[in-house]
């Protein structure tokens, strides 16, 4: 003998017992006792059949007996001639009870009795088997009645009549009861099938579906809490608490879920909360209040995972606020930071500067050696000013090969030209970079602008307008912005204005020197000389306007 046929011969006699002893605790095997002294007390008091006291008892026992014994040894109740005998067993034992009392047409209600243990069992498909075997059992009594075989207190052919209105109405019942049963389960399908697909929604979705306590405890998270967060369980897990959102989102989470306070539409909020590994991940979470709903009892969150989306914004922001060859600051960040700046000495009444650099010769640079070779110098610089100054300051490329330097407070506690000259000498050691087999060596004019102004615009103007005087002095060194400087720029503007309508204006004539041969003291011929007689001024020199 195989081993497991062995072990099912082994434990089978078992089960068998097992399901006997089960079968026969059930409540109504154990309520026939009780149901045989009941009638043995009517037999006594004469209100049924005047049978020997033995045949109510034979016939409650023996009936009890039979379906304890079948319902042990087929116990598939799915199977469809089981379900068959089994009700059939039922009602047929109700027949024998009811005819046995002489009252059988009379106790056709205890057929509906039957019927609903069949569809407490069976459900809707016990319909058909019990209208069949409630119309055999009841054909089977009157035809004992009709052959003297089963007595009747109702004479004939009343009971005849009798029997038919009660199978009638037994009919009736069976079936409403069978239309409700299956109305129950066609129910009870749409609630599977809905939970089912609200299953495997939540099962196979990327977005975490979690329901909390108003004190912040998760009391359900669904199975991307773990694939997406990584922790292995929910339990005890606060959405408030240290463990899992970030501190600067705490705030933002109650005044959601206080706004959410009240059932209504889902409040949305962008929160961030830990993964196992300790990274932060962006999350929009909507929430729902169903405290209400006695189903729920708590808030629920749909929490979609958009860490790429917001990567994705901070560099476009990055990059919109940022030179793209050097990282730094461009020309946007730097009016915004020059802006705050200007605010913050007004405030604190302290010092502060804008230095505008310019390499020198770095038009050299690019077509020697190429624009690959001044991206890298560029890049290079950029590292060095960075690392130069002080971690408050800021160092902004405005394009080319010009920077902006913006310093404040303490960093000009030695004066602008000290960090003019910080900026020269991290410049001074050669640039080793790929694109060149040798050391570039690197000079720098600054224009330094210091002091308050209206606008931040204002500041790097003044700044550039020194840088230009520092590239006349011979470049490699650094100049502050005078107000001097600005009326030459301004008076530079007006001449190169006016100079446009001198000619139509008829403003300029001409002037003649004549040219004499020194040797002879002969007359050769004149130059001819263009002045410019302005309106306001008289006569312009032409070196204030060539």
């Amino acid at each position: 003998m195989e081993p497991a046929a062995a072990e099912d011969d082994q434990f089978a006699p078992r089960n068998l017992l097992a399901r006997l002893r089960t079968n026969a605790l059930d409540p109504t095997v154990l309520a026939l006792p009780l149901v045989a002294a009941i009638l043995c007390l009517f037999r006594s008091l004469h209100l049924i059949a005047l049978e020997p006291y033995w045949l109510y008892i034979a016939v409650l026992i023996g009936s009890g007996t039979i379906r304890v014994i079948y319902s042990s040894l087929w116990s598939e109740s799915d199977r469809r001639w089981y379900r068959s005998g089994y009700i059939g067993i039922y009602m047929v034992v109700i027949a024998i009870v009811a005819y046995t009392t002489g009252w059988g047409p009379i106790l056709s209600i205890g057929f509906l009795f039957g019927a609903a243990a069949a569809f407490q069992l069976f459900g809707s498909k016990a319909t058909v088997p019990c209208l069949v075997w409630t119309t055999i059992a009841m054909a089977l009594g009157q035809l004992a009645i009709g052959l003297h075989l089963a007595p009747t207190i109702i004479r004939e052919p009343i009971v005849q009549g009798v029997a038919a209105l009660g199978l009638l109405g037994a009919l009736l019942v069976i079936e409403l009861l069978g239309g409700a049963a299956a109305g129950r389960e066609a129910l009870e399908a749409d609630l599977r099938r809905s939970e089912q697909r609200f299953s495997a929604l939540v099962t196979s979705s990327s977005d975490i579906v979690i329901i909390a306590g108003a004190d912040g405890i998760l009391q359900y998270a669904s199975p991307a809490f773990e694939s997406v967060l990584g922790y292995p369980s929910a339990d005890d897990v606060s959405i408030l608490g240290e463990t899992l959102i970030h501190p600067d989102d705490r705030a933002g989470l109650r005044a959601a879920m206080a706004a959410a306070g009240v059932p209504g539409p889902a409040i949305h909020e962008e929160i961030r909360l830990r993964r196992s590994d300790g990274d932060w991940l962006w999350f929009e979470a909507a929430i729902t209040n169903l405290t209400a709903d006695p189903n729920v009892n708590g808030f629920v969150a749909d929490l979609r995972d958009i860490t790429r989306r917001k990567n994705a914004e901070d560099q476009l922001a990055h990059a919109a606020l940022h030179d793209a060859l050097t990282g730094l600051p461009n020309r946007t960040l730097i009016l915004n930071r020059a802006e705050q700046m200007l605010a913050r000495a007004r405030r604190q009444h302290t010092p502060l500067a804008a230095l505008f650099l310019d390499l020198d010769n770095f038009k050299d640079i690019n077509d020697t050696l190429g624009h690959e070779a001044g991206d890298q110098l560029l890049a290079g610089v950029a590292a060095r000013l960075t690392g130069a100054l002080r971690e408050g300051d800021t160092v902004g490329r405005l394009g080319g090969d010009e920077f902006v330097v913006l310093v404040e407070g303490v960093s000009l506690a030695a004066g602008s030209e000290v960090v003019a000259e910080r900026i020269r000498d991290v410049l001074a050691t050669p640039f080793l970079i790929a694109a060149s087999d040798t050391p570039l060596e690197v000079t720098a004019s600054i224009g330094i602008a210091e002091g308050d102004r209206a606008q931040p615009g204002e500041l790097l103007r003044d700044a550039d307008i020194a840088l230009y005087r520092a590239k006349a002095r011979g470049k490699h060194c650094s100049v502050a912005f005078s107000p001097s400087m600005q009326t030459a720029i301004d008076d530079h503007r007006n001449i190169e204005v006016d100079l446009h309508h001198a000619l139509e204006n008829g403003e300029f004539f001409l002037l003649y020197q004549p040219t004499v041969d020194l040797s002879t003291g002969t007359f050769i011929g004149v130059e001819a000389l263009l002045r410019w007689r302005h309106p306001q001024r008289g006569v312009v020199q032409p070196n204030n306007f060539i």
